[in-house]
């Protein structure tokens, strides 16, 4: 009976981009039949990728392998691609967030307008109600006056 694994392995980080391939490693099998064996490049054109490989290649067995070869890891150019357009797509969500925020400022900047106006308004009401309230006050002293003199008056 076969078990299958597979796992999550990582090309590293780019800028913040996760570039993670799944393996399904059970499955390849080489031309020969055997279980092809995860290797990593070491060559100047494909350094640190990720590669299936005849397990026979690298054992001394070289006349007997079969060349089975399939990468892991995508082409340093799609991994770059790929990285590119990850980040576009972060920039255009960051921009949308920021337009988002600069909307919310401007909403916030209107609600604050509004209630300084209504401050204002309410602090004129407050001067108005002050003056009255001065001069009623000077209408009850005026008349409380006049009517201790009436009443001296009188009484005299």
């Amino acid at each position: 009976m076969t078990s299958a694994s597979s796992s999550s392995v990582s090309n590293g980080r780019q800028e913040g981009v996760s570039l993670e391939v799944e393996v399904d490693e059970a499955a390849r099998l080489c031309f020969c039949g055997m279980k092809a064996r995860m290797r990593t490049s070491r060559t100047e054109g494909n350094p640190g990728r990720r590669f299936f490989g005849c397990p026979r290649y690298s054992s001394g067995q070289r006349h007997l392998a079969c060349n089975f070869f399939e990468w892991i890891d995508p082409a340093p150019a799609a991994q770059g691609q790929d990285a590119l357009a990850g980040m576009v797509r972060k920039v255009k969500i960051l921009e949308d967030k920021v337009k988002m925020s600069e909307d919310k400022v401007k909403k916030n900047a209107d609600k604050v307008n509004f209630l300084e106006e209504q401050v204002q308004v309410q602090k004129d009401q407050l001067i108005k109600h002050k003056a009255k309230e001065r001069q009623l006050k000077a209408v009850l002293l005026g008349s409380w006056m006049f009517f201790a003199c009436v009443f001296l008056l009188l009484c005299s």
